[in-house]
């Protein structure tokens, strides 16, 4: 059995390596044909990854702090509004329409899905165990959004740099999986 500070420390190393391995893909990333847009998105993505880096240090610190699995669900489900209101904040300030507006927006909705059942959930999770399930889920939701992402949204279809970072992140969301087991 996992102890809770065991299995933040794992929350921690899963956001970690999202931010890792989205900074190797995003190095790696061809260029979008309309430099402006690939520029748009480039920028979220290193948002993305400063948001990540700075959350996985905050899990870090809490699991010192953490002395029940309902009040770090209660955390955690806030790291999940703070994501999703930068996803919005930024969308807001995307040209209006583009394709990583459109992933931004798609998103947020599932972030605030996600901490709200975190919330919800906090005082009936009766696991580690049952939290590590939930969030695997999780994880796997926004990979198959992304997927979903890329073959039925026309705006997002059309910019070849946006679908590929969506495939990739996709592919990094189920390794972080693997990071949480």
């Amino acid at each position: 059995r996992r102890t809770l500070q065991s299995f933040i420390a794992q929350v921690a190393g899963a956001y970690e390596e999202e931010a890792v391995e989205l900074y190797k893909a995003l190095k790696g990333a061809s260029k979008s044909t309309t430099v402006e847009v690939g520029e748009e998105a480039e920028n979220v993505y290193k948002i993305e990854i400063k948001k990540l880096e700075s959350q996985s240090r905050s899990l870090k610190e809490q699991a010192n702090q953490s002395d029940s699995l309902s009040s770090f669900m209660v955390y955690l489900s806030g790291l999940y509004q703070e994501r999703q209101q930068l996803w919005e904040d930024t969308a807001k300030d995307l040209s209006n329409r583009s394709a990583i507006e459109s992933v931004l927006t798609s998103d947020a909705e599932i972030l605030e899905e996600q901490g709200g059942d975190l919330y919800s959930k906090a005082s009936t999770t009766p696991s580690v165990e049952a939290l590590c399930t939930l969030l695997v889920g999780f994880y796997k939701e926004r990979a198959s959004t992304f997927r979903a992402l890329v073959t039925r949204r026309k705006r997002v279809k059309k910019d070849a740099y946006v679908v590929e970072m969506l495939k990739e992140h996709a592919d990094i969301l189920d390794e972080c999986t693997e990071v949480l087991k």
